[in-house]
Protein backbone atom coordinates (compact mmCIF):
# COMPACT_ATOMS: atom_id res chain seq x y z
CA UNK A 1 0.00 0.00 0.00
CA UNK A 2 0.90 3.14 -0.50
CA UNK A 3 1.28 6.32 2.18
CA UNK A 4 -1.70 7.50 0.74
CA UNK A 5 -3.59 4.48 1.07
CA UNK A 6 -2.68 3.31 4.86
CA UNK A 7 -3.40 6.66 5.44
CA UNK A 8 -7.34 6.46 4.51
CA UNK A 9 -6.99 2.86 5.95
CA UNK A 10 -6.16 4.52 9.05
CA UNK A 11 -9.14 6.67 8.96
CA UNK A 12 -11.56 4.31 8.34
CA UNK A 13 -10.55 2.23 11.55
CA UNK A 14 -10.31 5.14 13.42
CA UNK A 15 -14.33 6.06 11.88
CA UNK A 16 -14.92 2.29 13.05
CA UNK A 17 -13.97 2.65 16.84
CA UNK A 18 -15.40 6.34 16.60
CA UNK A 19 -18.97 4.64 15.82
CA UNK A 20 -18.42 1.66 17.90
CA UNK A 21 -17.84 3.61 20.91
CA UNK A 22 -20.75 6.10 20.14
CA UNK A 23 -23.47 2.62 19.52
CA UNK A 24 -22.42 -1.07 20.36
CA UNK A 25 -26.02 -2.42 20.72
CA UNK A 26 -26.56 -3.93 17.56
CA UNK A 27 -23.95 -6.81 18.96
CA UNK A 28 -24.74 -9.58 20.62
CA UNK A 29 -23.25 -9.15 24.19
CA UNK A 30 -22.03 -12.91 24.16
CA UNK A 31 -21.18 -14.11 20.90
CA UNK A 32 -23.14 -17.56 19.37
CA UNK A 33 -19.72 -19.46 19.32
CA UNK A 34 -18.30 -22.50 20.33
CA UNK A 35 -14.87 -23.55 21.52
CA UNK A 36 -12.14 -23.74 18.98
CA UNK A 37 -14.73 -21.96 16.27
CA UNK A 38 -12.67 -19.05 15.34
CA UNK A 39 -9.38 -21.27 16.07
CA UNK A 40 -10.32 -23.22 13.12
CA UNK A 41 -11.39 -20.58 10.82
CA UNK A 42 -7.57 -19.05 10.79
CA UNK A 43 -5.30 -20.06 7.95
CA UNK A 44 -2.60 -22.72 9.50
CA UNK A 45 0.08 -20.56 8.77
CA UNK A 46 0.87 -16.97 8.40
CA UNK A 47 0.58 -15.40 4.96
CA UNK A 48 4.02 -15.59 3.82
CA UNK A 49 3.36 -11.56 1.64
CA UNK A 50 1.62 -9.43 3.33
CA UNK A 51 -1.81 -7.56 3.34
CA UNK A 52 -3.27 -4.59 2.61
CA UNK A 53 -4.29 -2.49 5.73
CA UNK A 54 -7.76 -2.49 4.70
CA UNK A 55 -7.89 -5.87 4.11
CA UNK A 56 -6.38 -6.97 7.38
CA UNK A 57 -9.10 -5.13 8.97
CA UNK A 58 -11.82 -6.29 6.94
CA UNK A 59 -10.88 -9.62 8.33
CA UNK A 60 -10.76 -8.63 11.66
CA UNK A 61 -14.76 -7.66 11.12
CA UNK A 62 -15.64 -10.58 9.40
CA UNK A 63 -13.36 -13.27 11.33
CA UNK A 64 -12.87 -11.82 14.92
CA UNK A 65 -15.43 -9.65 15.90
CA UNK A 66 -17.74 -12.35 15.87
CA UNK A 67 -16.24 -14.63 18.40
CA UNK A 68 -15.91 -11.19 20.62
CA UNK A 69 -17.88 -10.85 24.13
CA UNK A 70 -18.46 -7.48 24.13
CA UNK A 71 -17.55 -5.19 27.73
CA UNK A 72 -18.41 -2.30 26.31
CA UNK A 73 -21.71 -3.22 25.52
CA UNK A 74 -24.48 -1.52 28.27
CA UNK A 75 -26.05 -5.07 28.50
CA UNK A 76 -22.75 -6.09 29.50
CA UNK A 77 -23.22 -6.92 33.57
CA UNK A 78 -20.75 -10.06 34.34
CA UNK A 79 -17.91 -10.23 36.57
CA UNK A 80 -17.09 -6.36 37.04
CA UNK A 81 -17.33 -4.64 33.79
CA UNK A 82 -14.54 -3.29 32.37
CA UNK A 83 -15.49 -0.08 29.81
CA UNK A 84 -13.78 2.74 28.61
CA UNK A 85 -14.56 5.88 27.10
CA UNK A 86 -12.93 7.51 24.14
CA UNK A 87 -10.24 9.66 25.77
CA UNK A 88 -8.68 6.67 27.21
CA UNK A 89 -8.88 4.49 23.70
CA UNK A 90 -6.91 7.49 22.19
CA UNK A 91 -4.90 7.34 24.63
CA UNK A 92 -3.89 3.89 24.19
CA UNK A 93 -2.92 4.88 20.33
CA UNK A 94 -1.05 6.95 21.16
CA UNK A 95 0.66 5.26 23.92
CA UNK A 96 1.73 2.34 21.16
CA UNK A 97 2.68 5.23 18.26
CA UNK A 98 5.56 6.43 20.62
CA UNK A 99 6.18 3.45 21.95
CA UNK A 100 8.36 4.35 25.47
CA UNK A 101 9.74 1.80 28.05
CA UNK A 102 8.87 3.14 31.45
CA UNK A 103 11.22 0.73 32.92
CA UNK A 104 13.98 3.60 33.88
CA UNK A 105 13.29 7.16 34.41
CA UNK A 106 16.13 7.49 31.45
CA UNK A 107 14.28 5.61 29.23
CA UNK A 108 11.53 7.67 29.44
CA UNK A 109 11.33 10.78 31.70
CA UNK A 110 7.71 11.68 31.19
CA UNK A 111 6.55 8.31 31.43
CA UNK A 112 8.00 8.02 34.54
CA UNK A 113 6.90 11.35 36.00
CA UNK A 114 3.68 10.85 34.29
CA UNK A 115 2.65 8.18 36.42
CA UNK A 116 4.12 9.55 39.22
CA UNK A 117 2.07 12.80 39.29
CA UNK A 118 -1.07 10.86 37.68
CA UNK A 119 -1.23 8.75 40.94
CA UNK A 120 -0.54 11.05 43.06
CA UNK A 121 -3.99 12.72 41.61
CA UNK A 122 -6.05 9.43 41.79
CA UNK A 123 -4.99 8.98 45.57
CA UNK A 124 -6.26 12.40 46.18
CA UNK A 125 -9.57 11.61 44.25
CA UNK A 126 -10.24 8.43 46.31
CA UNK A 127 -9.70 10.12 49.50
CA UNK A 128 -5.96 8.36 50.24
CA UNK A 129 -2.83 10.26 51.46
CA UNK A 130 0.95 8.77 52.48
CA UNK A 131 1.23 6.47 49.44
CA UNK A 132 3.44 5.55 46.61
CA UNK A 133 1.44 4.29 43.33
CA UNK A 134 2.98 2.04 40.72
CA UNK A 135 1.14 0.30 38.13
CA UNK A 136 0.82 -3.44 36.83
CA UNK A 137 -1.08 -4.87 34.13
CA UNK A 138 -4.07 -6.25 36.51
CA UNK A 139 -4.97 -6.61 39.89
CA UNK A 140 -3.16 -10.34 40.12
CA UNK A 141 -0.01 -8.63 39.29
CA UNK A 142 -0.54 -5.49 41.48
CA UNK A 143 -1.64 -7.73 44.84
CA UNK A 144 1.26 -10.47 43.94
CA UNK A 145 3.83 -7.87 44.26
CA UNK A 146 2.17 -6.38 47.16
CA UNK A 147 2.46 -9.69 48.52
CA UNK A 148 6.06 -9.93 47.57
CA UNK A 149 6.72 -6.64 49.44
CA UNK A 150 5.25 -7.84 52.63
CA UNK A 151 7.54 -11.14 52.76
CA UNK A 152 10.41 -9.37 52.84
CA UNK A 153 8.91 -7.48 55.40
CA UNK A 154 8.78 -10.95 57.17
CA UNK A 155 11.44 -12.70 56.40
CA UNK A 156 13.90 -9.60 56.40
CA UNK A 157 16.97 -8.84 54.37
CA UNK A 158 18.79 -12.38 55.07
CA UNK A 159 15.83 -13.97 52.78
CA UNK A 160 17.60 -12.35 49.66
CA UNK A 161 20.71 -14.59 50.61
CA UNK A 162 19.25 -17.43 51.79
CA UNK A 163 15.70 -17.86 49.81
CA UNK A 164 13.12 -20.08 51.66
CA UNK A 165 14.49 -23.39 51.65
CA UNK A 166 17.25 -21.61 53.99
CA UNK A 167 14.17 -20.15 56.84
CA UNK A 168 13.25 -23.14 57.73
CA UNK A 169 12.20 -22.35 61.03
CA UNK A 170 9.29 -19.69 59.67
CA UNK A 171 5.92 -20.49 60.04
CA UNK A 172 4.19 -17.70 58.68
CA UNK A 173 0.07 -17.76 58.50
CA UNK A 174 -1.97 -15.49 55.95
CA UNK A 175 -5.47 -14.75 56.67
CA UNK A 176 -8.06 -14.87 54.25
CA UNK A 177 -11.61 -15.50 54.08
CA UNK A 178 -14.03 -17.43 51.70
CA UNK A 179 -14.32 -13.77 49.53
CA UNK A 180 -10.85 -13.37 49.41
CA UNK A 181 -9.78 -13.62 45.79
CA UNK A 182 -8.22 -16.48 43.93
CA UNK A 183 -5.25 -14.34 42.55
CA UNK A 184 -4.27 -13.86 46.51
CA UNK A 185 -3.77 -17.57 46.67
CA UNK A 186 -2.19 -18.22 43.37
CA UNK A 187 0.21 -15.18 44.27
CA UNK A 188 0.77 -16.75 47.65
CA UNK A 189 1.65 -19.94 46.33
CA UNK A 190 4.02 -18.61 43.47
CA UNK A 191 5.70 -16.82 46.68
CA UNK A 192 6.70 -19.73 48.83
CA UNK A 193 3.47 -19.59 50.85
CA UNK A 194 2.14 -23.15 50.75
CA UNK A 195 -1.48 -23.57 51.38
CA UNK A 196 -0.57 -24.41 55.16
CA UNK A 197 -0.32 -21.16 55.30
CA UNK A 198 -3.46 -20.72 54.45
CA UNK A 199 -5.61 -19.82 57.80
CA UNK A 200 -9.62 -18.73 56.92
CA UNK A 201 -11.62 -16.53 58.81
CA UNK A 202 -15.09 -16.76 59.40
CA UNK A 203 -17.63 -14.41 57.77
CA UNK A 204 -20.31 -12.99 59.00
CA UNK A 205 -24.20 -12.98 57.64
CA UNK A 206 -22.91 -10.30 55.02
CA UNK A 207 -20.18 -12.38 54.12
CA UNK A 208 -17.65 -9.84 55.35
CA UNK A 209 -14.53 -11.02 57.70
CA UNK A 210 -15.63 -11.47 61.51
CA UNK A 211 -12.64 -9.79 63.60
CA UNK A 212 -13.37 -11.95 66.48
CA UNK A 213 -13.04 -14.84 64.89
CA UNK A 214 -9.58 -12.94 63.44
CA UNK A 215 -8.50 -12.36 66.91
CA UNK A 216 -9.16 -15.78 68.02
CA UNK A 217 -7.30 -17.52 65.34
CA UNK A 218 -4.26 -15.10 65.74
CA UNK A 219 -3.87 -15.57 69.55
CA UNK A 220 -4.47 -19.47 68.88
CA UNK A 221 -1.34 -19.28 66.03
CA UNK A 222 0.91 -17.91 68.39
CA UNK A 223 0.13 -20.40 71.47
CA UNK A 224 1.03 -23.20 68.69
CA UNK A 225 4.34 -21.61 67.46
CA UNK A 226 3.08 -19.74 64.28
CA UNK A 227 4.02 -16.64 62.82
CA UNK A 228 1.12 -13.94 61.77
CA UNK A 229 2.32 -12.29 58.93
CA UNK A 230 -0.57 -11.08 56.74
CA UNK A 231 -4.09 -10.43 56.79
CA UNK A 232 -6.09 -9.85 53.30
CA UNK A 233 -9.31 -7.62 53.45
CA UNK A 234 -11.43 -6.81 50.75
CA UNK A 235 -13.23 -3.71 49.55
CA UNK A 236 -15.88 -5.23 47.06
CA UNK A 237 -15.58 -9.16 46.91
CA UNK A 238 -15.60 -10.71 43.66
CA UNK A 239 -18.62 -12.76 44.24
CA UNK A 240 -20.98 -10.23 46.25
CA UNK A 241 -18.85 -7.03 46.82
CA UNK A 242 -18.69 -7.67 50.47
CA UNK A 243 -16.77 -5.16 52.55
CA UNK A 244 -14.42 -6.20 55.23
CA UNK A 245 -14.65 -3.78 58.43
CA UNK A 246 -11.32 -2.70 57.81
CA UNK A 247 -10.95 0.18 60.27
CA UNK A 248 -11.22 -2.59 63.43
CA UNK A 249 -8.84 -4.97 61.21
CA UNK A 250 -6.07 -2.44 60.66
CA UNK A 251 -6.23 -1.75 64.34
CA UNK A 252 -5.75 -5.68 64.99
CA UNK A 253 -3.08 -5.30 62.48
CA UNK A 254 -1.29 -2.82 64.34
CA UNK A 255 -1.52 -4.13 67.58
CA UNK A 256 -0.11 -7.31 66.15
CA UNK A 257 2.39 -6.80 64.00
CA UNK A 258 1.22 -8.01 61.21
CA UNK A 259 1.12 -6.66 57.66
CA UNK A 260 -1.99 -5.13 56.21
CA UNK A 261 -2.96 -5.63 52.56
CA UNK A 262 -6.18 -4.73 51.13
CA UNK A 263 -8.00 -5.47 47.94
CA UNK A 264 -9.77 -3.05 46.81
CA UNK A 265 -9.63 -3.79 42.60
CA UNK A 266 -13.43 -3.05 42.06
CA UNK A 267 -15.04 -1.20 45.36
CA UNK A 268 -12.07 1.06 45.32
CA UNK A 269 -12.91 3.38 42.32
CA UNK A 270 -15.81 4.23 44.67
CA UNK A 271 -14.46 5.96 46.67
CA UNK A 272 -14.38 8.78 44.29
CA UNK A 273 -17.84 9.71 46.41
CA UNK A 274 -17.06 11.01 49.68
CA UNK A 275 -20.20 9.53 50.97
CA UNK A 276 -19.02 6.65 49.74
CA UNK A 277 -16.14 6.56 51.33
CA UNK A 278 -17.20 5.98 54.86
CA UNK A 279 -17.53 2.79 53.88
CA UNK A 280 -13.71 2.31 53.61
CA UNK A 281 -12.79 3.65 56.94
CA UNK A 282 -9.15 2.12 57.87
CA UNK A 283 -8.02 1.28 54.66
CA UNK A 284 -5.66 4.32 54.26
CA UNK A 285 -3.92 2.70 57.48
CA UNK A 286 -3.39 -0.50 55.33
CA UNK A 287 0.46 -1.37 54.25
CA UNK A 288 -1.00 -1.85 50.60
CA UNK A 289 -4.16 -0.92 48.49
CA UNK A 290 -5.16 -2.46 45.02
CA UNK A 291 -7.15 -0.47 42.93
CA UNK A 292 -8.02 -0.82 38.92
CA UNK A 293 -8.76 1.65 36.93
CA UNK A 294 -9.57 -0.27 34.60
CA UNK A 295 -12.54 -1.57 36.26
CA UNK A 296 -14.65 1.17 37.30
CA UNK A 297 -13.21 4.52 36.20
CA UNK A 298 -13.53 3.49 32.39
CA UNK A 299 -10.47 3.02 31.35
CA UNK A 300 -9.72 0.31 29.09
CA UNK A 301 -7.85 -3.25 30.07
CA UNK A 302 -5.08 -3.38 31.42
CA UNK A 303 -4.34 -0.44 34.23
CA UNK A 304 -3.68 -1.56 37.91
CA UNK A 305 -2.74 0.41 40.50
CA UNK A 306 -0.89 -1.19 43.70
CA UNK A 307 -0.14 1.82 46.57
CA UNK A 308 1.95 1.33 49.27
CA UNK A 309 2.61 2.70 52.27
CA UNK A 310 6.55 2.02 52.45
CA UNK A 311 7.91 1.23 49.05
CA UNK A 312 11.50 0.98 50.31
CA UNK A 313 10.03 -2.58 51.13
CA UNK A 314 8.79 -3.38 47.76
CA UNK A 315 11.65 -2.30 46.26
CA UNK A 316 13.95 -4.46 48.32
CA UNK A 317 12.06 -6.96 47.28
CA UNK A 318 12.70 -6.90 43.35
CA UNK A 319 15.94 -4.31 42.93
CA UNK A 320 18.91 -6.24 41.29
CA UNK A 321 20.48 -3.82 39.19
CA UNK A 322 22.99 -4.65 35.82
CA UNK A 323 25.49 -2.65 34.48
CA UNK A 324 23.60 -1.85 31.03
CA UNK A 325 20.88 -0.63 33.23
CA UNK A 326 22.86 1.89 35.39
CA UNK A 327 21.96 5.90 34.95
CA UNK A 328 23.55 8.95 35.87
CA UNK A 329 20.11 9.34 37.70
CA UNK A 330 20.11 6.88 39.79
CA UNK A 331 19.40 7.67 43.44
CA UNK A 332 17.85 11.01 42.18
CA UNK A 333 14.71 9.89 40.78
CA UNK A 334 13.01 6.37 41.11
CA UNK A 335 13.03 3.79 38.10
CA UNK A 336 10.10 1.71 38.09
CA UNK A 337 11.67 -1.16 36.94
CA UNK A 338 12.67 -1.68 40.56
CA UNK A 339 9.52 -2.13 41.68
CA UNK A 340 8.50 -5.45 40.15
CA UNK A 341 9.12 -8.32 37.35
CA UNK A 342 8.73 -6.80 34.20
CA UNK A 343 11.56 -4.75 32.72
CA UNK A 344 9.53 -3.67 30.25
CA UNK A 345 6.87 -1.24 30.83
CA UNK A 346 4.15 0.62 29.03
CA UNK A 347 3.49 3.92 28.95
CA UNK A 348 0.10 2.93 30.45
CA UNK A 349 -0.85 5.16 32.61
CA UNK A 350 -1.45 7.91 29.49
CA UNK A 351 -4.65 6.74 29.21
CA UNK A 352 -5.42 7.68 33.11
CA UNK A 353 -3.91 10.60 32.48
CA UNK A 354 -5.91 11.46 29.24
CA UNK A 355 -9.02 10.70 30.84
CA UNK A 356 -8.92 12.45 33.96
CA UNK A 357 -7.64 15.58 32.18
CA UNK A 358 -10.90 14.95 29.51
CA UNK A 359 -13.53 14.04 32.10
CA UNK A 360 -12.98 15.54 35.46
CA UNK A 361 -13.11 13.94 38.80
CA UNK A 362 -16.82 15.29 38.68
CA UNK A 363 -17.99 13.18 35.70
CA UNK A 364 -16.88 9.49 37.83
CA UNK A 365 -18.09 10.70 40.94
CA UNK A 366 -21.99 11.34 38.75
CA UNK A 367 -21.66 8.35 37.45
CA UNK A 368 -20.68 5.77 40.20
CA UNK A 369 -23.48 7.59 41.68
CA UNK A 370 -25.64 6.78 38.89
CA UNK A 371 -24.68 3.29 39.06
CA UNK A 372 -25.33 2.85 42.39
CA UNK A 373 -28.52 4.34 41.89
CA UNK A 374 -29.23 1.88 38.98
CA UNK A 375 -28.04 -1.36 40.92
CA UNK A 376 -30.55 -0.42 43.64
CA UNK A 377 -33.19 -0.62 41.10
CA UNK A 378 -32.56 -4.07 40.45
CA UNK A 379 -32.01 -5.09 44.05
CA UNK A 380 -35.28 -3.47 44.84
CA UNK A 381 -37.47 -5.13 41.72
CA UNK A 382 -36.09 -8.63 42.84
CA UNK A 383 -36.75 -8.07 46.40
CA UNK A 384 -39.76 -7.59 45.67
CA UNK A 385 -40.83 -10.63 43.39
CA UNK A 386 -42.02 -13.71 44.93
CA UNK A 387 -40.27 -15.20 42.25
CA UNK A 388 -36.58 -14.10 43.07
CA UNK A 389 -35.02 -14.42 46.32
CA UNK A 390 -32.16 -11.78 47.32
CA UNK A 391 -28.66 -13.29 48.33
CA UNK A 392 -26.32 -11.26 49.97
CA UNK A 393 -26.14 -7.38 50.69
CA UNK A 394 -25.70 -4.89 48.32
CA UNK A 395 -23.17 -2.24 49.70
CA UNK A 396 -22.19 -1.05 45.82
CA UNK A 397 -23.42 -2.30 42.59
CA UNK A 398 -23.31 -5.59 42.32
CA UNK A 399 -26.65 -7.58 42.84
CA UNK A 400 -26.53 -10.97 44.15
CA UNK A 401 -29.72 -13.28 43.56
CA UNK A 402 -31.63 -16.61 42.55
CA UNK A 403 -34.79 -17.60 40.96
CA UNK A 404 -37.04 -19.41 42.84
CA UNK A 405 -38.31 -22.74 40.47
CA UNK A 406 -42.12 -22.79 40.02
CA UNK A 407 -41.81 -26.74 39.74
CA UNK A 408 -39.65 -28.96 41.77
CA UNK A 409 -36.73 -28.58 40.10
CA UNK A 410 -33.26 -28.56 41.53
CA UNK A 411 -33.00 -24.66 42.31
CA UNK A 412 -29.34 -24.81 41.41
CA UNK A 413 -30.04 -26.16 37.78
CA UNK A 414 -32.98 -24.23 37.32
CA UNK A 415 -31.05 -21.25 37.79
CA UNK A 416 -28.07 -21.74 35.70
CA UNK A 417 -30.65 -22.89 33.10
CA UNK A 418 -31.90 -19.72 33.23
CA UNK A 419 -28.61 -18.34 32.94
CA UNK A 420 -27.03 -19.38 30.37
CA UNK A 421 -31.09 -18.56 28.71
CA UNK A 422 -30.54 -14.32 29.26
CA UNK A 423 -26.84 -14.80 28.03
CA UNK A 424 -27.95 -16.73 25.01
CA UNK A 425 -30.47 -14.45 23.69
CA UNK A 426 -27.24 -11.84 23.31
CA UNK A 427 -28.90 -8.75 24.27
CA UNK A 428 -27.28 -9.21 28.23
CA UNK A 429 -24.78 -11.21 29.67
CA UNK A 430 -24.48 -12.12 34.01
CA UNK A 431 -22.31 -14.15 35.85
CA UNK A 432 -22.72 -16.58 38.63
CA UNK A 433 -20.96 -17.30 41.85
CA UNK A 434 -21.79 -19.82 45.10
CA UNK A 435 -22.72 -18.33 48.49
CA UNK A 436 -23.33 -20.74 51.13
CA UNK A 437 -22.99 -23.58 48.70
CA UNK A 438 -25.65 -22.42 46.61
CA UNK A 439 -25.93 -21.39 42.64
CA UNK A 440 -25.94 -17.19 42.66
CA UNK A 441 -26.74 -15.05 39.63
CA UNK A 442 -24.83 -11.91 39.64
CA UNK A 443 -25.80 -8.63 37.78
CA UNK A 444 -23.47 -5.74 37.60
CA UNK A 445 -23.57 -2.25 37.17
CA UNK A 446 -20.80 -0.36 35.77
CA UNK A 447 -20.35 -0.22 32.56
CA UNK A 448 -19.93 3.62 31.43
CA UNK A 449 -23.04 3.30 28.76
CA UNK A 450 -26.11 1.91 31.24
CA UNK A 451 -28.96 3.87 31.88
CA UNK A 452 -32.04 3.03 33.42
CA UNK A 453 -33.23 1.95 29.91
CA UNK A 454 -30.90 -1.42 29.95
CA UNK A 455 -32.02 -2.35 33.64
CA UNK A 456 -35.37 -2.24 32.92
CA UNK A 457 -34.53 -4.40 29.83
CA UNK A 458 -32.83 -6.57 31.50
CA UNK A 459 -35.24 -7.32 34.47
CA UNK A 460 -38.33 -7.61 31.48
CA UNK A 461 -36.41 -10.41 30.23
CA UNK A 462 -35.02 -12.29 33.18
CA UNK A 463 -38.79 -12.30 34.25
CA UNK A 464 -39.78 -13.66 30.87
CA UNK A 465 -37.44 -16.32 30.37
CA UNK A 466 -37.98 -17.34 34.18
CA UNK A 467 -41.85 -17.17 33.96
CA UNK A 468 -41.73 -19.27 30.22
CA UNK A 469 -39.41 -21.57 32.59
CA UNK A 470 -41.41 -22.40 34.69
CA UNK A 471 -44.49 -23.13 32.25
Amino acid sequence: MTGNDNSRAAHDILDWVLSFLEDNEGYRVWPDMVPGQIYRAQPDRAPLSGKSLDTVFDEFKTGILPGITHWNHPGFAAYFNSSATLPSVMAEAVSAAVNTNTMLWKSSPAGTEIEQKTLDWLQKMLGLTGFTGITYDGGSASSFHALAAMRENFLGPEYRKAGLFGLTGDHPVIYLTEQTHNSIHKALITLGFGTDSFQYVRVNDDFSMDTLNLCELIASDKRSGRQPACVVATLGSTSCTALDPVDDIAKICREEGVWLHVDAAHGGSAAVLPEVREKFDGWEKADSIVVNPHKWLFIPLELSVLFVREPGVLKNAFHFSAEYLKTKQDGRIESYMDYGIPLGRRFRCLKLWFSLNYHGIDFYRRKIEQHLSLARLVYDALDRSEDFEIMAPQPLSTTCFRALPGSGEDADSFNERLMDAINGTGRFFISHTRLNNRFVLRHVVSGVKVTEKHIQGFLSLLMEIKQHMDN
